[in-house]
């Protein structure tokens, strides 16, 4: 087994067998892009990283931003997914995008790779949910 020293605020010494220190090391070997399986969420944010988000946005476009934000994850979710609606995006794609269970039977019409989903909201979605004068504008996430 193999010790590893805490460095936190109180010492504490950590026991770690051998096999799960294999089990890192072959982790590690193996390149980042290679260790995610379709499974894994195209884009993996919190709901507080969304609101800091659009709180960072609009204080950008929008001028000083104060009090509470009306605009919850829940109002912002139903707005995705009318906007969407109203454009005939396809369902199945937006039920996809929401984070909803697909049922098997369908999920083989939407098998796509991590980059291919990409281009697909890029194409289908990102039209008709960014506002007509910040189309040519380029949005940062910083």
């Amino acid at each position: 087994a193999a010790w590893l020293q805490d460095r936190g605020y109180a010492p504490k010494t950590i026991r770690v067998y051998v096999g799960a220190v294999q089990s890192l090391a072959k982790y590690y070997d193996v390149p980042i892009s290679l260790r995610y399986d379709d499974e894994t969420p195209i884009y993996n944010m919190s709901a507080r990283t969304v609101h800091a988000y659009f709180r960072k946005t609009a204080r950008k476009y929008a001028g000083a931003f104060y009090g509470r934000n009306t605009y919850s994850p829940h109002s912002l979710r139903a707005a995705f997914r009318t906007f969407l609606n109203d454009h005939k995006v396809d369902p199945l794609y937006i039920e996809y995008w929401m984070g909803h269970k697909i049922p098997e039977q369908l999920s083989a019409y939407i098998n796509k790779s991590r980059e291919s989903w990409r281009q697909t909201y890029k194409e289908q979605a990102e039209p008709h949910l960014t506002p007509p004068q910040y189309k040519s504008l380029t949005l940062s996430s910083n």
